[in-house]
């Protein structure tokens, strides 16, 4: 019987550790194409499906940016959240359209606007959410669902619970 829930828990347990590996402090790792769950609009008409994603530090400042080409696009910039991050055990990154970006299993990241701040209450809603990853076949699995699910737990994370 021990050896059976010894099988059953090993899974889960490396899952954990594979998640906990990153580190909470970003690097230029994150850089690259990421392929989106839902296409998201393009500056330069239509509708896109792959997004570039750079960390950058300037000034002391540590940013992820997002774009939907490499010219004539404006980026988003999130700015780094250490706090949340320390917490997470991953890079979390804010903008001032209430927008997150969620480092998620290394290669991805949980996009999502959600009814308050991260650490000021918890997420019970998700206004917006899409998912990016360096893995055309993981954007194409991942569901508003499941993001809602993992965001909402990232949340809860962060408030203690």
């Amino acid at each position: 019987m021990k050896s059976i829930l010894a099988l059953l828990f090993t899974p889960s347990f490396l899952l954990l550790q594979e998640v906990q590996a990153q580190s909470p402090t970003p690097t230029t790792d994150l850089d690259g194409k990421y392929f989106l769950m839902n296409p998201e609009r393009s500056p330069k008409g239509g509708t896109t499906q792959e997004m570039l994603v750079q960390y950058v530090e300037r000034n002391g400042q540590k940013m992820l940016v997002a774009a939907a080409c490499e010219d004539g696009c404006t980026p988003m910039v999130f700015s780094y959240q250490p706090a949340p991050s320390e917490t997470l055990g991953a890079p979390v990154f804010y903008n001032s359209f209430g927008y997150y970006m969620l480092s998620y299993e290394g290669d991805s990241f949980i996009s999502v606007i959600p009814d308050t701040q991260l650490g000021k209450d918890i997420w019970r809603s998700i206004r917006y959410s899409n998912f990016y990853s360096k893995s055309k076949e993981k954007s194409s699995a991942m569901t508003a669902d499941k993001i809602n699910e993992i965001a909402i737990g990232i949340s809860n994370q962060v408030m203690g619970n």
